[in-house]
């Protein structure tokens, strides 16, 4: 299921047509194409967490142990959202500010 939610993005957004080499490569043009493709995977994996910490939260019951490895993944799910914000926006700032 898991694989789903990384692949399906991914074949939605797919490139349509690659460049043929020698041609037209553009160094922003690929940076920009990568981080396209990362961006679906980083927000299955990092919704994937929140799931994950929101089936511990409701399993835990009065187990401390558990209730603290939930909050664990829901921080770390925070993360895994903010790198992937972060991924998507640094390049973007740069580009623009070489503009």
């Amino acid at each position: 299921m898991l694989l789903i939610f990384v692949a399906l993005p991914s074949a939605t957004l797919a490139i349509p047509e690659l460049p043929k080499p020698g041609t037209d490569l553009d160094i922003v043009k690929a940076i920009d194409n990568i981080i396209n493709f990362l961006w679906p995977i980083f927000g299955a994996i990092a919704g994937a967490m929140f799931i994950y910490a929101g089936f511990l939260f409701v399993t835990a019951g009065d187990d401390v142990g558990q209730i603290k490895t939930a909050k664990h993944a829901f921080v770390w799910g925070i993360v895994g959202i903010s790198l992937a914000l972060l991924a998507f926006v640094i390049p973007w700032i740069i580009f623009s500010i070489l503009k």
